[in-house]
């Protein structure tokens, strides 16, 4: 997708979720974006369908809004945990893969405003950021929604499925 059709994507995603931040305007969103940053944007599209959802101390957010968990999946946890696997270990880690991507991984907190916004990860899961006293204990934690309930569940952080992948967010200083 070239940048004038993605960035007119981008602008209706934002109208469609308009009602959760009326006092922000594309425009406003727009000219704050750097160059940089629309390649990241356009970067993270190519998996996913990355759209704005909130301001917030000081950044404007942009998370993943596919309803089924983004394109990058059957990746462990972190490089630790892919090493270590003894079987049949993924090509990458969840953890690899955000930095390549220069995103964040999104919290529990940043899951639960996400589905407060549209229900996803219906048939689906994503990796969310995990604690490290959990991590530590070789563990991670996953999220998704079944029964109109988000659930957080835990796994070792070697294992891998492919229905389930990470959920990003990319965060964008807000220009004067």
């Amino acid at each position: 997708m070239n940048k004038k059709d993605w960035l007119i994507t981008l602008e209706k995603r934002f109208n469609t979720y308009q009602h959760f931040y009326p006092t922000i305007t594309f425009e406003k969103v727009l000219n704050s974006l750097s160059e940089i940053d629309i390649e990241i944007l356009m970067k993270l599209e190519e998996t996913g369908e990355l759209g704005f959802v909130r301001e917030k101390d000081g950044y404007y957010e942009f998370f993943d809004l596919s309803i089924q968990t983004p394109k990058r999946l059957s990746l462990c946890y972190d490089y630790e945990a892919r090493i270590n696997r003894k079987k049949f270990p993924p090509i990458s880690s969840v953890e690899e893969e955000i930095e390549k991507l220069k995103v964040e991984l999104l919290s529990i907190d940043d899951y639960y405003y996400l589905q407060s916004i549209i229900p996803v990860d219906t048939k689906t899961s994503s990796w969310v950021k995990t604690p490290k006293e959990i991590r530590a204990l070789n563990g991670a934690l996953f999220m998704e929604r079944r029964y109109e309930t988000v659930f957080v569940f835990h796994n070792s952080a070697d294992s891998y499925y492919s229905s389930r992948g990470f959920r990003c967010k990319y965060r964008v200083k807000v220009s004067s």
